[in-house]
């Protein structure tokens, strides 16, 4: 009270000075509280005092503005009396849901007939909304199977004392924070919370996507006509790319290696094959969003293709080992090995090649040592060479203790698509576990064979849709297990 009287003075020698210039003028409005602070959809209040000294025998009237619809006064005080002195006048002041930022009331004093106006203003600043955005810190909106994605709430305007986050359009329960983590795929939005307690709009949307661990599906190796190695992958997973190596070091298209990529394969062309790149082998890095996967990797054959290798116990123990070639390029010779384990083995033997032929050769290796190596089974694989030092290994062989008439042996008759059929010698009657696999050691198909003792027919059916490549037949028995190497041009032979 005592800082109002002070008021009451001063405003009364105010309005001293100024009856002296204007007799008209007979009252002083001074507002209170200014600036008002209000929350959207809320009220607030200020005051005016008004000295009406009664000098010129009329009453004060009053009026109310504000400068936008979002702001609204009632008139709760219309007119002061003349010689009311001092007059109290309460504004109450009411901000619409979508109120935001600053506003001003406008209170217009004057006599009758508008005489002599003065207007007074009241600042009122409406707490704005929280307009905020969704910020991704992982770099990438694809969410990995096991992996999470952190979301930022980026506030744009407005100051917020928490959020609410959105999955969908609908609330995520307990997820108030500035971050969030995302395991799962789905639309992700948030909104900022004001001082007032109000939500604002949610943000524009952030979808993130299910992931696929980056996987090869599907090898494929085969020589294509014209002296072309073709390596086919076919792959699974999100945003890939591809890094094609020769012996670990990598390529790129051009030159000898045509590269052919898309979302879900690539392929690898190697034109002058056997001529520039003998012996090396292609792999390929597939990176993506969810990890990397590596290509088991096709290699190019070595100039040697091979007809057929057998191994047959001589009555006197020794064991004669025959083998066949279809053509050859720069072939050294071949070194022959024995194991009686069928894992560790010893050189032999050598027999020279033809260097290049195209036509079929035969050779011929007696082991004459075989013969101290009774009771066991042995097994022996030739080391082809090549004049550049390049080399391979044929398929393995194993001839039991028996005598030749008790040999187990192998010898392909006609191959031709659906009906592969040889001639196994059998040194017992039994039932044979007959396997065919890929060059990557993939079993691609298996059954079980009947066989007599001494001469038999076998007949094997190979997939329909067998692509052209380099396939093992296993024969699996009681003790033995005999592979036979096979070229295979291809189902439409």
């Amino acid at each position: 009270m005592r800082k109002l009287y002070k008021l009451t003075l001063l405003l009364t020698c105010l309005f001293g000075v100024s009856q002296s210039l204007s007799a008209q003028a007979d009252y002083v409005p001074t507002v209170i509280t200014n600036p008002v602070a209000l929350c959207p959809g809320g009220s607030g209040s200020s005051f005016i005092i008004v000295i009406e000294t009664g000098a010129n025998g009329a009453s004060t009237d009053i009026s109310y503005s504000t400068s936008s619809p979002e702001i609204t006064v009632p008139p709760l005080v219309t007119t002061i009396a003349n010689g009311a002195f001092l007059a109290y006048i309460p504004v109450q002041i009411f901000a619409s849901p979508m109120a935001s930022g600053p506003y001003q009331v406008f209170v217009k004093f004057s006599h009758s007939m508008g005489m002599n106006p003065i207007t007074v203003s009241i600042n009122v600043n409406v707490t704005s909304q929280v307009i905020t955005s969704v910020a991704n810190l992982s770099g990438t909106d694809v969410v990995c199977p096991g992996g999470s994605i952190t979301l930022l709430a980026n506030t744009i305007s407005g100051a917020p004392t928490s959020y609410v986050w959105y999955l969908n359009g609908n609330p995520i329960p307990m997820q108030t924070g500035t971050f969030l983590n995302v395991t799962s795929a789905g639309s992700y939005s948030v909104a900022g919370v004001s001082s007032c307690g109000v939500t604002g709009p949610q943000s524009a949307p952030r979808v993130i996507t299910a992931g696929v661990t980056t996987n090869i599906t599907g090898e494929t190796c085969s020589m294509l006509p014209g002296n072309v190695e073709q390596v086919q992958l076919n792959v699974v997973g999100n945003n890939l790319t591809y890094q094609w190596r020769r012996n670990g070091v990598p390529i790129t298209n051009g030159g000898d290696y045509t590269i052919t990529n898309t979302p879900a394969s690539t392929t690898l062309k190697v034109a002058n094959a056997t001529t520039n790149h003998l012996g090396a082998i292609f792999t390929c890095v597939v990176t993506g969003t969810c990890g990397s996967a590596f290509s088991a990797g096709c290699s190019v054959a070595l100039p040697v293709t091979w007809a057929g290798f057998t191994a047959q116990r001589q009555a006197n123990g020794s064991v004669d080992l025959r083998w066949e070639t279809e053509n050859e390029t720069n072939n050294e010779g071949f070194h022959i090995e024995r194991s009686v384990d069928g894992r560790t083995f010893e050189t032999i033997g050598f027999v020279a090649g033809a260097g290049t032929r195209a036509e079929p050769q035969s050779y011929f290796y007696p082991d004459g040592e075989a013969a101290r190596f009774t009771g066991t089974i042995l097994y022996y694989r030739l080391r082809q060479v090549d004049f550049n030092g390049e080399w391979s290994y044929s398929v393995l062989v194993s001839v039991n203790p028996e005598a030749s008439s008790q040999a187990f042996a192998v010898r392909p008759v006609h191959l031709q698509a659906g009906d592969w059929q040889y001639a196994v010698q059998s040194p017992r009657s039994e039932s044979l576990r007959v396997v065919l696999s890929d060059a990557m050691g993939r079993t691609l198909d298996q059954r079980r064979v009947a066989v007599q003792l001494g001469s038999n027919e076998v007949f094997f059916a190979p997939p329909v849709e067998l692509p052209a490549g380099i396939y093992f037949l296993f024969f699996q028995g009681e003790g033995l297990r005999h592979a036979e190497k096979v070229w295979w041009p291809g189902s439409e032979q």
